[in-house]
């Protein structure tokens, strides 16, 4: 398995899918870090605050911390089940790396 992709790589997704709707908050299959991964490594890749998996069997721990951040963030901020485009995504990013992670 290869590294957790840096915060610069998955910026530049958001950047790229910045008018369309990445994700969807409070839903790990769903979240925009889940389908960065899937479009990146391929697979079904669930993304929660903690840990990351692909499938109901590889749990993998060691998201990084703007990760975590950027879950708590997006999940916090935008409510319950709220599809959530790029450029609102970005956003997110944008707070957690001016604050150093923290929401």
């Amino acid at each position: 398995m290869e590294n957790f992709p840096g915060i610069d790589v998955f910026r530049a997704w958001l950047e790229a899918h910045a008018s369309s709707v990445v994700g969807r908050t409070c839903s790990a299959g769903l979240c925009p870090l889940a389908a960065f991964l899937n479009e990146t490594w391929g697979g079904q890749w669930c993304v929660g605050v903690s840990s990351y998996r692909n499938g109901p069997l590889e749990v993998l721990d060691g998201l990084p911390e703007w990760a975590r951040a950027f879950v708590w963030g997006l999940d916090s901020g935008y409510g319950i089940e709220r599809d959530v485009t790029g450029q609102q995504a970005l956003g997110v990013l944008q707070r957690i790396e001016e604050t150093g992670g923290e929401w």
